[in-house]
Order: structure tokens, then sequence, then C-alpha cells
């Protein structure tokens, strides 16, 4: 009831378990007084009643640490959520083998990184929360850069080589109390980021050989960090009324040090920083125990990221340290409604937005492959969304979204030579006026699934003129599955169809190629199945 500190001498730890019905954690009790093999036999006895939907209460509660993974959606890292009153969490992402530098040689290396976010109840209404995470990644990128045009003494090749290694933490100080003898909430935090890289780049030739990686051209160590000190305050000032507000001081830093310097290429080292404040406010109202309205405004800032600070217009070397931050001024006004009635279950949600935005960062040019950015001046978007989520029976569920999106620009802009002049009022290159997904999940019986998926998407314009669109269109997919357990055995299989249809259309486009080649293909009609067979021990 927040008047109490209870210290409990345990170890019971529960691991994330992905169900037919959605993801639960069931708790293994006493972890550190049993060995690995009874540990894994009680995960599987756990796993299987998860999988049947016979965990009890019992077998859900008490744990004081989770273990939770995204090995199976892929991905790098991911902040996991504390399961209250848990004091811990650790999330797991795929575990790879990735070339790691030694100091004379790429070596491969198993690499896993690792998310934890650590809660500490100091007393009874103060708690700590850590949150640490820290990953690797290497790519090796062969393009299609003809010959001539890395000739150039500032070309940076048509190979890229690039390794990355990045880690964070957010340390936050949580404080509950009362107002006005209402409740009342603060959290004072800090949360820091570091993304050191190595980037290379080489010919993509080798004398007469072609497509392959060939004398250097580029070297540089870049580093990106970020200190952002922040506030949260919450207040239930009235029945069913809650304001929320927030602050934090956005601090980040870019550096680069060149290490390939030659005749015509000179040294492109430089750093630069960006600050600012970014205030947050926020209004909700509860109308009844399901439904809500809320109304928000709060500031943001969008940094340049080391893909768009990566070349510099005019094929000059080093980074584009010109590029400055967008900010952001945005509104929204929403609803959300849950739906509990004996015909039918779910929750939908609808909101208004506008955003008004300075320096809006654009794509400048878009040639060998290479992209180079620009600021643009003024911006505005604004316009609607719509989701829900309905169960119709129990073997039903029906889910859709809906996005109307009205993104222009509102200051008109030229390339540094004065040319190719974009007037203001031109829909903002890559964005579409209406995007939809519509889905609807059958379960005839236990352990089958069948499903279909709509998505559609209106015309996107390909560049900054609005001259080349490319064709909105609309493609439906449809899967089936089937999962079945024999005590400790699984069988899981499943098929899916994309792009029923075989329809031909423009899967995503190149804003401003130079070349004229905006379009993208989407894949034409694909299939793929699956079986799997796992035996828990």
């Amino acid at each position: 009831d927040g008047d109490q500190l209870v210290m409990k001498n345990y170890f019971h730890i529960g691991f994330a378990a992905d169900t037919p019905n959605g993801l639960v954690v069931p708790v293994i009790r006493d972890a550190d007084q049993k060995g690995i093999v009874q540990i894994s036999q009680e995960m599987g006895d756990l796993a299987k009643k998860a999988r049947d939907g016979k965990l009890g209460p019992a077998d859900m509660t008490g744990g004081c640490f989770s273990i939770s993974s995204l090995g199976g959606i892929g991905g790098t890292h991911f902040t996991p959520i504390i399961n209250a009153p848990e004091v811990a969490i650790l999330g797991l992402s795929k575990g790879q083998m990735k070339p790691v530098w030694d100091g004379k040689q790429f070596v491969p290396r198993l690499t896993l990184p690792l998310s934890l976010s650590y809660d500490h109840r100091v007393d009874a209404s103060n708690a700590l929360r850590l949150m640490v995470y820290a990953g690797q990644r290497h790519i090796t990128q062969y393009q299609s850069t003809p010959r001539a045009a890395q000739a150039p003494a500032t070309s940076a090749g048509g190979v890229i080589d690039l390794g990355r290694d990045y880690g964070g933490m957010d340390l936050r100080w949580a404080h509950d109390t009362r107002l006005a003898d209402s409740p009342f909430s603060l959290v004072a935090g800090l949360a820091v980021n570091v993304v050191e890289e190595d980037r290379q780049g080489y010919n993509n030739f080798l004398g007469s050989a072609l497509g392959v990686k060939g004398a250097l051209r580029r070297d540089e160590r870049n580093t990106l960090n970020n200190a952002d000190p922040y506030m949260q305050a919450s207040w239930s000032f009235a029945p069913r009324w809650r304001l929320d507000a927030g602050l934090r001081w956005s601090n980040v830093k870019f550096e680069s040090r060149d290490h390939y310097i030659a005749p015509g290429n000179g040294d492109g080292s430089g750093d630069t920083r960006y600050r600012r404040w970014l205030p947050m406010l926020s209004l909700q109202h509860q109308i009844s125990a399901a439904t809500q309205v809320y109304a928000s405004a709060g500031g943001g800032t969008e940094t340049p990221t080391f893909n768009e600070i990566s070349y510099r217009p005019g094929g000059l070397p080093g980074l584009n340290f010109d590029l400055q931050p967008a900010k952001s001024t945005s509104v929204e006004l929403g609803l959300r409604q849950r739906i509990a009635s004996e015909a039918l279950r779910g929750q939908w949600s609808a909101a208004l937005f506008h955003t008004s935005t300075q320096d809006e960062i654009v794509t400048a040019t878009n040639t060998g492959g290479r992209s180079t950015f620009r600021n643009a001046g003024r911006t505005r978007r604004q316009g609607a969304e719509f989701a829900s989520q309905l169960h119709l029976s129990p073997q039903w569920e029906l889910s859709g979204a809906l996005t109307v999106l009205d993104a222009r620009l509102r200051d008109g802009f030229c390339n540094a030579a004065g040319a190719n002049c974009v007037p203001a009022g031109k829909r903002i290159a890559g964005t579409a006026r209406a995007q939809a997904t519509l889905g609807l999940d059958w379960r005839p019986l236990d352990g089958w699934r069948i499903g279909a998926q709509w998505r559609s998407i209106s015309a996107i314009a390909a560049n900054d003129a609005n001259s080349v669109q490319a064709p909105g269109y609309g493609v439906l997919a449809l899967s089936a599955g089937y999962t079945r357990q024999w005590g400790a055995w699984r069988l899981n299989a499943f098929a899916r169809i994309d792009n029923v249809a075989d329809r031909q259309y423009v899967g995503s486009v190149i804003v401003n190629e130079g070349n004229g080649r905006f379009y993208e293909p989407a894949p034409g009609r694909q299939w793929m199945a699956g079986l799997g067979l796992t035996y828990q021990f």
C-alpha cells in the first residue's frame, strides 16, 4: 500500500513464455538452490502449463527477477519493463557470429546484446531504477558504384566497412508523496548513451577485378555521446484527473577523427554539439472506468544520425557537421476506450495531432548509393490516427489501424548553388497521405490459427518537387499455423502467402535519386512454410 517496505530473502526467477493467448511470466522458486537440470525440467513443466492455459496465480507470483528474450524476433537491444514488484529484468537479444577487429585482423566472435533494468526500493516512498544495455554491429556493403565515379581524390570508394559498438544506461530516482492531499510522484534521472563507430571505405575493384575490396579510400573513428538529465512529475489533483509534466536537457555530441589523409583529400576531422530544453505537458481525464481522453503538448529535437551526416554534399570528405537538428513542437488530442460487454471485448483509440518543425532534415542528393542531407526550413505535419483490436468471439479477432497525414513544407528552399528550388506548400518527399491495415484471425480448434491481413498505402512523393509519385497499392496476405504439445515435445507448423494476388507495385522509394531511378520494386507473390519440433529437457 506504499507505507511499508518488505525485505524478501529468496531468489524466485521468472521467465517470459510466449503462448497463443499472449505473454506470461511463470516463476521458478528458490532457483539458487537448484541445479541446471532441475531448473530445465521446471521450465519445461511451467512452459507446458502456460501453453495449455493451466497456470495458476501461484505459478506467476512471488518473483523477484525476470528474464525475457527478443531472440525469436531479432533486433539488437530493447528496454525491458520490470514486472512489479520485482527488482529487475534481464533482456536477451539474438546471439550472432560477427567479425571483431583484434588489432590485426577481423576474427569471428559470438556476440549477445544484453539489456538490464534494475529497480531498488530505498524505502516505501523512494526507489532507484537502473537500465543498462550494450551491443555490437558490423556491416560490410559492396555497392555498384562505377569505377570512374571513384576516381576523384575525395571519393570514399564503393565498399563500406562499418563496425559499431554501442551502449548506455538510464538511472532514475522515483519519489511518491502527496500534494494538496492528492497523489503526487516525481522522477529525476540521467540517460547516457555512447556509440563508437569505425568506418572504412575501399574501392570496389582491384586491378581489373570488379566487386572486390580494393585500396583504402576512407578511414575514420566517429563517436556520438549524450548525457541527458530529465525530470518528470505526475499529479492526480482531482478524482479522474491527472496532470503530467516533464523537462529534459538534450545534450548530444558528435566527434570524428579522420585517419585517411591523402593529396586532394584533406583532414576531415571535426566535432559538433547539439543542446536543447525539451518540455512536455499532458492532461488526462478518466470519463469512466473504460474511457479516457487526453491532451498533450511538447517540444522535440531530432539530431542527425550517423547515416545522415556520413557524407557531405559535393563529394567532400568528412562528416556533414553543417547539418542542424530538426526542432519540433507537437500537440495531440486523443480518446481511448476499452470494451468489455458480453457480445464484444477489446479496445480502440483515436487521436488528432499537429507538429510544426524547424530545420527539417530532408534528403539533398541520392547518387551512387550514397545519400546526403540538408535542412529545409519549416514544415508542418497534421492528421489523425485510429486503431482497434476487437475480440468478436472466442474464435474471432479483428484488428485495424488507419493514419491520415498531411505533411507539407511551410518554407521553400534551394540547394547550395541557389538552384533546384522547391516552393512552399509541397508535400514532404517520402510521405504518404494515408496508410491502413486490417487483420482477421480465426482459431477454429485448439492449436489452429488462420489469418488474413490487408495492407494499403496511398501514393508517395518521390522527389521534393512532387513531380514523381509512387502509385498507391493494397496487398493481401494469408497465414495459417498449428501447435501441438505431447508431453515434453512440441510441434509448431506454419505457412504464409504474401501478396496473394501477385501484384506489381513499388515497395519503397529512393528520395531525389540522382539518376531518376526512384522506385524499388516489391516482391511478387511469396510463400513460406515451416515445421518445428522441440523437446524440453
